[in-house]
C-alpha cells in the first residue's frame, strides 16, 4: 500500500515537510520536559523512517505534528497530579 496525498495521486511528499515537525517535536520535549525521552525518540524514529520510506511521509508528518499536543497533554495532567 502506498500512502500518497489525495489531490496529487503518484506523488509522495518532500523529505523538507517532515524535518520541520520531526525537529520542532525534538526540541520542544527537550526544553520542557526531560523526562519525557520516549516521545523524544519516537520523534526520531518518525523522521527515520519518513526519510528511509518516502511512502509513508504523509503518516509520518502527521505523526510528527501530533508529537507536540500529546507532550503538552502530558505536561499538564503531570503537574494536576502532583508531578514536579
Amino acid at each position: 500500500m502506498k500512502v500518497t496525498p489525495q489531490d496529487q495521486p503518484g506523488v509522495t511528499w518532500r523529505s523538507w515537510t517532515l524535518w520541520l515537525p520531526c525537529v520542532l517535536a525534538f526540541l520542544w520535549i527537550n526544553a520542557v520536559a526531560r523526562w519525557h525521552w520516549v516521545l523524544a525518540a519516537v520523534s526520531v524514529l518518525v523522521l527515520v523512517a519518513g526519510l528511509r520510506f518516502p511512502s509513508w511521509r504523509r503518516t509520518a508528518v502527521i505523526t510528527a505534528w501530533m508529537i507536540i499536543p500529546v507532550e503538552l497533554g502530558g505536561i499538564l495532567i503531570w503537574r494536576l497530579v502532583g508531578g514536579s
